[in-house]
């Protein structure tokens, strides 16, 4: 019968223990990244006006930052360097409790010991489009290891390119195996001594929460890192160039003084004529070589050359001059003295005389 009601008793009160969970360690030394998640069914968005540290009582600014991935709240902090009792506050939230809505403040606290961390990480969360890096400094007086690991995800299907894939696939070289792997690294630091340790994308198939775990003696921090699909399917690219291309595909090419409708170099309408390595040639000018057809207009991929004066235009306009100037001679010759020739009047009076 006891069991039953410990039982019960349990059952009643297991929704409000798991109401928000709260991943923080509850002791930290000077320097260190605090590292946490928050998860829980909440009402409202946190965001960062919600989250206070206080010293004691009194409330302390603190550098943080504060992320939503896969519907889990990720904290990282740089703690200061002395020691004391501290709490971070979630605060004007609301929340869930079992089948209730409750909008007191999440408390948590913790202690910043008398120690210095072996070393700090910045940031303790990463959105990542493409490439990232984490700074890692030595906080110790000695020359110190950290070890880094990222866990790969080679899939089949990212095989069937012909590039390194998988996340940190180029910069690790990642596996052919479609199972998921360990990458590795170290880096060596000299006391407060400040690096950053760079990590490269392969290809991505689809969004997806990663961890990256860094760690030097007893002190292991676990970095998420939210990576964004870079992917696109081979038919998605074909299609999207198609629709950009369907009116061009009609263009009407000047060569050689006349028009001709002309199929455009494949792939030459995907480009403007500066990435051709083109140039758009004057009203005055004509390309010495083929007109192509880029995406902003036509473009001579060689020199672009002042178009030269047709002679058939000078031959036609001597022809017309010489023509004239023989119709003028013919002319004054024969009609223009003609009409000029001396009347002898004596001759005129003889024959009006009839002799």
């Amino acid at each position: 019968m006891k069991r039953v009601i410990v039982l019960i008793l349990m059952l009643l009160i297991l929704p409000t223990i798991l109401a928000v969970e709260f991943d923080v360690k509850e002791n930290y030394d000077q320097g260190e990244t605090l590292m946490a998640r928050l998860s829980g069914t909440f009402l409202d968005l946190i965001l960062d006006d919600n989250i206070v540290f206080y010293r004691g009582h009194v409330r302390v600014p603190m550098e943080f930052e504060l992320g939503l991935m896969d519907e889990d709240y990720y904290i990282y902090a740089v703690l200061p360097e002395n020691e004391a009792n501290y709490s971070i506050a979630i605060e004007n939230i609301r929340y869930m409790v079992g089948g209730q809505v409750s909008e007191e403040d999440l408390i948590y606290e913790f202690v910043i010991s008398n120690q210095t961390a072996i070393f700090s990480i910045k940031p303790g969360l990463i959105f990542a489009e493409d490439n990232f890096k984490i700074t890692v400094q030595n906080l110790q007086p000695e020359e110190i290891i950290i070890n880094y690991q990222a866990l790969t995800d080679d899939s089949a299907e990212a095989n069937m390119v012909e590039e390194e894939s998988g996340f940190f696939g180029s910069l690790f070289g990642g596996g052919s195996e479609s199972e998921e792997e360990d990458v590795e690294g170290f880096v060596e630091l000299k006391s407060g001594e400040i690096q950053d340790i760079e990590f490269k994308l392969g290809i991505i198939m689809e969004d997806d929460l990663k961890f990256v775990t860094l760690s030097s003696g007893d002190l292991n921090y676990e970095v998420p890192i939210y990576v964004y699909k870079n992917y696109v399917e081979l038919n998605e690219t074909i299609e999207e160039d198609m629709n950009e291309t369907i009116d061009d595909n009609e263009t009407i090419i000047i060569k050689n003084g006349t028009e001709e409708e002309t199929e455009p170099k494949e792939g030459s309408l995907l480009k403007t004529c500066e990435e051709l390595q083109g140039k758009f040639c004057k009203d005055n000018e004509k390309c010495s070589a083929e007109i192509i057809s880029a995406k902003d207009g036509d473009c001579c991929l060689e020199e672009c050359k002042i178009k030269e004066k047709s002679s058939f235009g000078k031959w036609i306009g001597g022809i017309l001059v010489l023509g004239i100037i023989g119709f003028l001679i013919w002319f004054f010759k024969f009609k223009y003295r003609g009409a000029k020739k001396k009347v002898n009047l004596m001759d005129v009076a003889l024959k009006g005389a009839g002799k």
